[in-house]
């Protein structure tokens, strides 16, 4: 397996320039061709997925999964209304889920609560067009918006974060190691 940096190098802000000291080997787990199956079962969730109401996991304050964030990390988070200690916020719209690469946070985290910004790059959802070579041919991809587009949404927002992504730089896409839909997330949400 190569070398290859943390980060993609399309997503290296000047804050955090990727280096020769960054790199390091990483492994992935084998893919799974998005697509293939609509819903992955609990435990593939369960091992490719953090999600916030993973209560055996996650919580409140510091135990907040925005606490184990990181640059380069890949979430859904809720647009439209969601819920803050039962009170609903946001527009007024129905429930929506969006992915994001992280660039950066700013939170603060006490015994009980966290307050912030989390902040990073778009990624759409789309159907992989591949070629014939690609090993997810077909299936689905997440693509960083081709609009550069940065987005911003607080702690209370996150669903979770999708663990074992692999990232082709040079056509800025992603493969995820389990098929991602809504009903995953309207699951978690609930």
């Amino acid at each position: 397996m190569a070398f290859q940096c943390s980060r993609p190098a399309f997503q290296c802000s000047p804050a955090f320039q990727c280096s020769p000291a960054s790199l390091s080997k990483r492994s992935h787990p084998t893919l799974i061709v998005l697509g293939a199956s609509p819903i992955p079962s609990e435990s593939d969730i369960a091992r490719h997925i953090d999600l916030q109401s993973d209560t055996t996991k996650y919580g409140r304050g510091e135990a907040h999964l925005t606490f184990d964030l990181h640059p380069g990390d890949v979430v859904v988070y809720q647009r439209g209304t969601w819920y803050v200690d039962g009170v609903a916020v946001g527009p007024g719209d129905d429930p929506y889920w969006s992915y994001a690469l992280v660039d950066g946070l700013q939170v603060v985290w006490t015994h009980n609560c966290e307050h912030g910004v989390i902040r990073g790059w778009h990624l759409d959802l789309v159907r992989d067009d591949g070629d014939e070579d690609s090993d997810n041919s077909g299936g689905m991809v997440l693509r960083r918006s081709e609009a550069e587009e940065e987005v911003e949404f607080g702690p209370e927002q996150i669903i979770g974060r999708i663990k074992g992504i692999q990232w082709d730089e040079s056509n800025m896409v992603a493969t995820t190691p389990v098929p991602l839909g809504d009903d995953i997330w309207r699951r978690a949400a609930e």
